[in-house]
């Protein structure tokens, strides 16, 4: 049974799916829910670790199942268990190495495949189940399979021409009633689920021609959040942007940096102190270990 009143309601993984039918969310409440599950949860958290005040953690833990219980999204609840496993992977594997960060990302896509050949997936209300279908399917897989089904729809469908983004849908017309999300679930039947920004400010907005360009802004975009955390310890990086790394894969650049505040954590992060005790003592520490090398 639920433990529910109004719009709260906590469900299992399995049933979350489903119970998220019933959200109503919008507006800056859902701003605000959005961007603590996929920014300021990490960034509470990385304020616990650096002050050293670990009974914060329990508060961050209650605000991520408070959203749970809210949206009904299942990446809130297990939210926690992969900031858990960046910051970890960080202080004992990749630390400054970009390749070593790329394969954690991609080990949980390899241990998911690893457990479910060998323990099976036939309980499909077990946590493994949900576990694997979030992390695999979700995170990896359906962004893949969304690129063909948007390049398959407008091939044949009007573009947007970036009209999607509420902004510009202002000077340009938006030649749906829906939201491409809601656009594409009507069309191949495949569920409601949002696409990269290859998808949605690539494809769906200008064809593939367009490609090149919007991964060219992608870039120009990290390398603006890289130079605002300039100065920052990686430990702190490391968490506050374990979130964020996940909501970019499966989200237009606009909803990446507004709805799941990336953009608003990049401006609290530039104002961070640098020299503040907390900060100097995680450098120090990292500056007398030997750098990881790239191979």
């Amino acid at each position: 049974m639920p433990l529910a009143t109004n719009h709260f309601a906590i469900v299992g993984l399995a049933k979350a799916h489903a119970a998220a039918a019933d959200v109503t969310v919008s507006g800056l409440q859902g701003y605000m829910l959005v961007g603590y599950v996929t920014s300021f949860g990490g960034l509470l958290v990385a304020v616990a670790i650096m002050f050293r005040k670990y009974y914060l953690l329990l508060l961050a833990l209650a605000g991520f199942v408070c959203c749970y219980g809210t949206l009904e999204e299942r990446n809130a609840i297990l939210m926690p268990a992969w900031i858990a496993y960046v910051y970890l992977a960080h202080k004992f594997y990749f630390r400054d190495s970009a390749t070593k960060y790329l394969l954690t990302v991609m080990a949980p896509f390899v241990c998911g495949v690893l457990l479910a050949t060998f323990l099976g997936l036939e309980d499909r209300q077990s946590v493994l189940y949900s576990a694997f279908t979030l992390a695999n399917y979700r995170l990896y897989s359906v962004p893949a399979i969304g690129f063909n089904v948007y390049y398959n729809f407008f091939a044949t469908h009007p573009l947007t021409y970036w009209s999607h983004i509420g902004f510009i849908s202002n000077f340009v017309t938006y030649p749906y009633a829906q939201p491409l999300a809601l656009v594409m679930a009507e069309a191949y039947r495949l569920g409601n689920d949002n696409a990269s920004f290859l998808e949605t400010d690539g494809v769906a907005a200008a064809g593939t021609v367009m490609l090149p360009f919007i991964s060219i802004i992608f870039g120009l975009v990290l390398v603006a959040i890289n130079s605002c955390m300039r100065g920052l310890n990686l430990t702190l990086c490391a968490i506050v942007m374990a979130g964020s790394s996940v909501a970019l894969i499966d989200t237009g650049l606009g909803p990446g940096l507004l709805t799941n505040g990336l953009a608003l954590l990049t401006l609290v992060l530039v104002f961070a102190p640098r020299s503040a005790s907390w900060n100097s003592r995680y450098l120090d520490r990292f500056r007398r270990r030997p750098a990881s090398r790239d191979v």
